[in-house]
């Protein structure tokens, strides 16, 4: 689907397909504009619930960027990327629903963006407005756009990571570009923040390196290329050292008041597979979702 055998280039689109036309860009701007206007309209009306106030309570009440960590693992699970946001801008935008949710949508507009100019690349105009019009009117998508949580900026970075690996993967296919050193360190960048938004982006790195490696083994033009096994590494190794220090304060933490959301549930065989979802719960085996939210 990406790949000509007859220009034995990756990734190969029609030269028309590559720049956008003045008619596609008006048209995406009226789907972004439209979206945020309805979204933006509705971040305000509702009061924060539970979930919300594990990013927003940390936040606003820290004392300082070191008071901010400690803080977090209290009562959330996640890395403090999502609450630094909030603590950098509360001393800049008043302290209600609609400003503490706007990074938010800010975030997924700005991904918005980036996923119309990804989809431009690899299929055309047409496909890309499709998909920033199902992308822009999802529920699902919608919901988190809305909420001062961390998938906002997590969506952002998944589609930045996804694009600087398509990069690294074009410049790998081009004889002449050696780009590809740059791109597989901003891939590792946007991966390796990624982590600091939300653990589960270790299951998207995973999924971008199977695909990678999945894409030099089978393309012998691209894995004959030098560099593109070690900047693969690279990018990788980026990533982890970028999540270190995250990786080390865990491992520093002692007592059942510093590991995070303590609930755990009874294993059996049936919740075996939700072990390995459920890991950063505490270090748990995870909630029993039916009794929270009883």
């Amino acid at each position: 689907m990406f790949y000509r055998a007859e220009s034995d280039s990756l990734f190969s689109t029609p030269s028309e397909n590559r720049s956008l036309s003045i008619r596609c860009i008006i048209l995406g701007l009226l789907i972004l504009t439209c979206g945020g206007l309805l979204l933006g309209s509705r971040i305000g009306k509702q009061s924060l619930w539970l979930d919300e106030s594990l990013t927003v309570g940390p936040a606003l009440a820290a004392t300082d960027l070191g008071d901010l960590i400690p803080r977090v693992r209290q009562v959330d699970s996640q890395p403090p990327a999502s609450h630094f946001v909030i603590y950098m801008l509360r001393s800049f935008v008043p302290i209600n629903e609609f400003y503490l949710r706007l990074p938010s949508l800010i975030f997924v507009e700005v991904g918005l963006v980036f996923l119309f100019f990804l989809v431009n690349l690899l299929w055309g105009e047409r496909i890309a407005l499709v998909t920033l019009v199902l992308a822009q009117f999802s529920p699902f998508l919608c919901h988190y756009a809305a909420e001062s949580r961390n998938y906002g900026l997590w969506f952002l970075l998944i589609v930045t990571s996804f694009h600087c690996m398509l990069a690294w993967l074009r410049c790998l296919a081009s004889q002449e570009s050696k780009g590809y050193w740059l791109w597989a360190s901003l891939w590792g960048l946007a991966n390796g923040m990624g982590l600091w938004v939300q653990i589960f982006h270790c299951f998207e790195i995973l999924g971008q390196a199977i695909m990678c490696l999945v894409l030099l083994v089978s393309l012998p033009g691209v894995r004959s290329r030098a560099g593109s096994k070690s900047s693969f590494l690279l990018a990788q190794a980026i990533a982890g050292l970028l999540f270190l220090p995250w990786v080390m304060i865990l491992l520093s933490e002692t007592g059942a008041g510093k590991i995070g959301v303590g609930w755990t549930r009874q294993f059996s065989l049936v919740s075996a597979a939700y072990c390995l979802f459920a890991f950063f719960f505490g270090f748990s085996l995870g909630p029993n979702l039916p009794q929270l939210h009883l």
